[in-house]
């Protein structure tokens, strides 16, 4: 895709939901939703809290459309990859005081990380920056 947004890949299909009685699978690539590309779990889930949901999907290199009919609201029974289908956005400020360079060395990677993504914050509530 061009616009940088990573398709979210289907983890898991709960059974008897709205989306595996349509045939959507584990692996299954969701490129479109209602014919817009979510670029995160928040637009993904305003998207298919609609009461009929078009999939655009990608299985094994074939396209395939689908509707998911259910009551507005209720899930679809799809759990995706990632929270973020774009990449996350990080700090790119460099401030003497930053917490990620006080950091001692040799700790996992992903303390490293300057997470400067809103979106995890509403999602997970660990965002602080002063930007």
């Amino acid at each position: 895709m061009s616009t940088g947004t990573l398709a979210p890949i289907v983890v898991s299909v709960a059974p008897g939901s709205p989306a595996a009685l349509v045939g959507v699978q584990a692996g299954d690539e969701i490129l479109r939703v209602n014919g817009d590309v979510p670029r995160d779990i928040i637009e993904w889930q305003l998207a298919t809290d609609e009461a009929d949901v078009e999939l655009d999907v990608s299985r094994g290199g074939m396209d395939l459309s689908v509707t998911v009919e259910k009551l507005p609201g209720a899930s679809l029974g799809i759990e995706v990859s990632s929270a973020v289908f774009d990449r996350v956005r990080t700090c790119d400020n460099h401030c003497e005081f930053c917490f990620i360079y006080q950091l001692p060395k040799g700790m996992r990677r992903s303390l490293y990380l300057k997470d400067d993504d809103y979106r995890l914050s509403f999602l997970y509530g660990n965002f602080t920056t002063l930007t």
